[in-house]
């Protein structure tokens, strides 16, 4: 990943970085993440995104699958996965950054219909997240457009283009493509995965579910695991999970605390799904993230960040 790359986007992050850790730049969809603490993006993304990671190190897991992305890697972040993504590796000296660009559909679609009219096709799904060359060059002109915003105008439109055309061709083109699909069954199963999300903490019948993504209980069941490989049950609880985790991790909630406030009746319960998610009970992989934590954690890094640049 070029060196050159890295330093613009650190050099727009410094001045423009909000508290959270995401600069938003004159250029559309695009983001600067520039965070020195580790810990998940949480609800930060709305939209299908391609994640580059400039510095430091994110993981994604995905039920028992899970990488970590280093710097010269890219991942698709979206809200229509159970996939979380995490910060793993970042400090005031060395924060993690990374460029968010979000993907517009509606060019996917045109861009999917002239590449089939020309004959062009895309790579095989790769297991490793490698960011492509090309792909890398695009993100380099953006962060540039960025910096000189009064040329958008003129140069904008055909980059974006070209780097959409990146993304299809590249590993993550699959992915794109279903996604971009007008009405395929993951869309209408899209629908009842955001009311999942927004509402994970209350009791989401199956038949309520069905009924939001448009199809009977016995169908919508099955398209539900096809897209996600989970149940719509096991879905909202690894989001429940999840989200209990970050509270307690970032927040310094209290197990039982973040236990009720995600939906969950029994401590008791909730203790055996955590560990069996996430290997120990929910008070000991706390106690053990406390005593490995530096003398500040992530939220007081952020601040201290933020007044420095201000």
């Amino acid at each position: 990943m070029s060196q050159t790359l890295l330093k613009l986007a650190r050099q727009f992050a410094d001045s423009n970085t909000s508290q959270r850790g995401f600069a938003a730049t004159p250029v559309p969809w695009l983001r600067v993440l520039c965070s020195t603490g580790t810990g998940s993006l949480g609800d930060s993304i709305e939209r299908p995104t391609v994640c580059l990671v400039l510095q430091g190190q994110m993981r994604q897991a995905n039920g028992s699958m899970a990488y970590s992305c280093s710097p010269g890697d890219s991942i698709i972040l979206t809200n229509r996965s159970p996939a979380t993504t995490e910060i793993q590796a970042a400090s005031i000296a060395e924060p993690c950054v990374a460029l968010l660009i979000e993907v517009d559909l509606s060019m996917v679609s045109v861009l999917v219909t002239d590449m089939e009219a020309a004959k062009c096709t895309a790579t095989n799904l790769q297991t490793t997240p490698s960011t492509n060359e090309e792909l890398a060059t695009c993100a380099l002109q953006l962060m540039r457009l960025a910096l000189n915003p009064s040329s958008l105008g003129v140069l904008l439109n055909p980059l974006m283009r070209e780097m959409h055309y990146w993304i299809l061709a590249g590993r993550h083109g699959t992915t794109i493509r279903n996604l971009s699909r007008p009405d395929n069954t993951i869309r209408r199963v899209a629908r009842a995965i955001s009311v999942i999300r927004n509402e994970f903490s209350k009791s989401l019948p199956i038949e309520h579910l069905a009924a939001v993504a448009g199809m009977s209980s016995s169908a919508f069941h099955q398209h539900f695991r096809a897209a996600t490989s989970m149940t719509p049950l096991q879905y909202q609880k690894h989001i429940r999970l999840t989200e209990a985790r970050r509270m307690m991790l970032s927040d310094g909630s209290k197990a039982s605390s973040a236990a009720f406030s995600v939906g969950y009746q029994s401590i008791s319960q909730f203790s055996r799904d955590y560990r069996k998610m996430f290997g120990l009970p929910p008070r000991r992989e706390t106690s053990r993230a406390r005593s490995m934590k530096p003398a500040y954690d992530g939220a007081h890094a952020r601040a201290m960040a933020s007044q420095a640049v201000a």
